[in-house]
C-alpha cells in the first residue's frame, strides 16, 4: 500500500512540475471570452494599454489610444500569449480593478477559484485511494468505540 501510495504521489509531482505554459497558468479561453463580453470597447482598449505596464501603479492616464484596431477578445488573448506568459489571473484582475471595473474583476477570480477548486476536488477529494483502505479499519467506524488502557477507560467521545 505505502508502495502504492508513493508511486501515485511521485506521479502528481511529475504532473505539476512538468505542465508547460505558453500563456497565463489558470487563464483559458473561455475567462478571457468572459471578460471581454464585459467591457465596452474604450474599456478594453483601456485594460489593454494597462497590461501593456510592467510596474504596479498606472502612472499616467489610461487612453487607450495607442492599441491596435482589433476585438477585445484579440487584444486579450495577444497579452495572454505575450506578456501574460508564465504569469497568473491576479496581473488581470489588479488592471481591471485599475480601470474601475472591480465587479468584472471579483467576477473573474470566483470564476477561476471555483475552477480550481473542482480540480482539487476531482484529484484529491474525490478518494482516489479508497481502495486501498482496509475494509475492518476502526477509522471507517462512525460510531465513537470506547478504548480500554491499563486501568483507564477512554472514551472517543471527549
Amino acid at each position: 500500500m505505502a508502495e502504492t501510495l508513493e508511486k501515485c504521489v511521485l506521479q502528481c509531482v511529475l504532473i505539476v512540475t512538468v505542465t508547460v505554459t505558453f500563456a497565463t497558468v489558470d487563464l483559458n479561453i473561455e475567462k478571457l471570452e468572459m471578460v471581454a463580453d464585459h467591457l465596452t470597447t474604450g474599456e478594453c482598449r483601456k485594460l489593454s494599454e494597462s497590461l501593456h505596464m510592467h510596474h504596479f501603479a498606472l502612472d499616467h492616464p489610461l487612453s487607450g489610444s495607442g492599441e491596435p484596431n482589433g476585438s477585445c477578445l484579440d487584444l486579450l488573448i495577444h497579452w495572454d500569449r505575450h506578456e501574460g506568459y508564465n504569469s497568473t489571473f491576479h496581473i488581470l484582475a489588479l488592471r481591471l480593478g485599475q480601470i474601475n471595473r472591480r465587479d468584472l474583476a471579483d467576477k473573474l477570480s470566483k470564476a477561476v477559484y471555483h475552477e480550481k477548486s473542482e480540480a482539487v476536488k476531482q484529484s484529491l477529494l474525490s478518494d482516489p485511494f479508497k481502495e486501498n483502505i482496509h475494509k475492518n479499519s476502526a477509522i471507517l467506524e462512525e460510531s465513537p468505540k470506547e478504548v480500554e488502557f491499563e486501568d483507564d477507560t477512554f472514551s472517543e467521545e471527549t
